[in-house]
């Protein structure tokens, strides 16, 4: 299936969650990739996995099946954040928290 039609059907079976970076640089934020997990995963494995999907490991992120990228951009890390539904949390050094 192509790309396009595997991301529409994601979006109808699946969660959607965004994906936050922070710019290093300046301190801005913006969204880099939406994340398609599913339905029936806790909240905690849907943001443990979102970090996982969202890192560069043998290949690049956003060439996962699961993700469709807004920007290339580096893997994400500590500082960065994922919004699932109306909820904002944080990735930690060591696990997350909820921020908004």
């Amino acid at each position: 299936m192509n790309k396009i039609l595997t991301r529409n059907l994601n979006k109808v079976t699946k969660d959607t969650v965004y994906v936050i970076q922070k710019d290093w640089k300046d301190g801005g934020e913006k969204i880099v990739a939406e994340v398609y997990l599913d339905k029936n995963l806790s909240l905690s494995q849907k943001i443990d996995r979102a970090f996982m999907l969202t890192n560069s490991i043998d290949n690049a992120w956003w060439n996962n099946d699961d993700v469709h990228a807004i920007y290339n951009s580096r893997s994400t890390s500590a500082g960065d954040m994922v919004k699932i539904g109306d909820r904002t949390f944080e990735y930690c050094d060591f696990g997350h928290k909820e921020i908004k």
